[in-house]
């Protein structure tokens, strides 16, 4: 069954559709900044202390009515008639609220009445578009219940209010999308991005932001393999104490192995996220201390009841039989592929971007 997103948007007014803000470009003196976002570069996902870093392209569209004559114009680094651009809004550190520390916003380039560099096709004469490389450390919230199956969103927010002035913000939703093909060590990375409007709670003072976001997932199959892997083979190993005749011996094989899940425990410390929840991996660490203790008191309470024996080993091994089975059919679930994203009304279909070394490995193959 095709999954779903759990990454939810928020959502401007309904009222207020995409057509009607594009048409704010058309009328004098609307103060309306087109937004688009092209994601270059996505690294140093900190889930623990809520950051990660990005490289991306924001472009920005608005009318000057002091160029509508100017004949259409395309540069590289700067332009010549810039003095002429009152209106020109101007980016800083404080223009993005989640920005935990912008290192290098630069002007990329500059078009005037270009078709090609336009919204949705519409000619309006003194349409400027122009392109901002921004780079910088943005905070984001994780939750980790999921671990290692979690899903998130990272966002890049744009607050109305640039350099004190009061901008119509309309995202340009053509216009965001991965400029690069970005890659993440430890998440998959899923296209397209997603930008929507949010309104702040004193609503009449027309105060908002455009919200850019992209959904990621974590790989999950080396902490199934490190982690799960071992602890699977803990409790399996643990089982072989039932054969044993002795108690002493039973012991011995139970106290050990014990003490040896202890061990591990402390060793992947380092490795699970330090929350005051527990997570899906602690979840099976716990089952595993469990099991365990189960083994010992089983063994024990066999020694004590010699007749009921078989029905004491029967009845643990039935009970962790059922319980990874469902923590199985559970894992599952959360590990499916993300295929949809809610927003706006809207559903976007999701596809996993390919890293470059997959990509390698089927063209050999072809």
């Amino acid at each position: 069954m095709a999954s779903e997103t759990r990454l939810l948007v928020e959502e401007p007014p309904k009222a207020e559709t995409e057509e009607a803000r594009i048409a704010l470009f058309s009328s004098e003196g609307s103060g309306a900044v087109g937004v688009g976002l092209g994601f270059s570069r996505l690294s140093n996902v900190d889930v623990i202390n809520g950051t990660f870093d990005s490289r991306f392209i924001l472009l920005l569209w608005y009318v000057e009515p002091l160029l509508r004559d100017r004949p259409p114009t395309k540069k590289s680094f700067g332009w010549e008639w810039q003095e002429d651009c009152p209106g020109c809004p101007q980016l800083s550190t404080s223009s993005f609220p989640n920005a935990k520390g912008v290192l290098e916003i630069e002007l990329s380039q500059a078009c005037l009445n270009d078709d090609t560099q336009g919204i949705r096709g519409i000619r309006v004469p003194g349409l400027v578009r122009i392109d901002h490389w921004v780079s910088g450390t943005f905070f984001q919230d994780f939750s980790l219940q999921r671990f290692p199956y979690d899903s998130h969103i990272l966002s890049i927010h744009l607050r109305s209010v640039l350099a004190g002035k009061s901008m119509e913000l309309v995202p340009v939703r053509e216009w965001v999308n991965l400029k690069h093909e970005p890659q993440l060590v430890d998440f998959d990375i899923y296209d397209p991005p997603c930008a929507s409007l949010s309104y702040e709670e004193e609503h009449e003072c027309g105060r908002h932001r455009v919200i850019i976001s992209i959904a990621i997932q974590r790989k999950a199959f080396a902490h199934e393999i490190n982690i799960i892997g071992i602890l699977f083979l803990l409790n399996m190993i643990s089982f072989t104490s039932f054969l044993m005749e002795s108690l002493a011996d039973q012991m011995s094989v139970s106290l050990t192995l014990l003490l040896t899940a202890v061990a591990f425990k402390f060793v992947i410390a380092d490795k699970l996220p330090p929350v005051s929840y527990l997570t899906t991996m602690d979840v099976y660490l716990l089952s595993v201390f469990c099991f365990l203790g189960l083994v010992i008191l089983a063994n024990v309470t066999a020694s004590m009841l010699p007749g009921r024996q078989h029905a004491i080993v029967g009845f643990v091994l039935a009970l962790w039989t059922t319980f990874h089975v469902i923590f199985t059919l559970r894992v599952q679930y959360l590990r499916r592929p993300l295929m949809h994203a809610y927003f706006d009304g809207q559903v976007l279909n999701l596809t996993r971007v390919h890293s470059d070394a997959e990509r390698t490995h089927r063209i050999k193959l072809e």
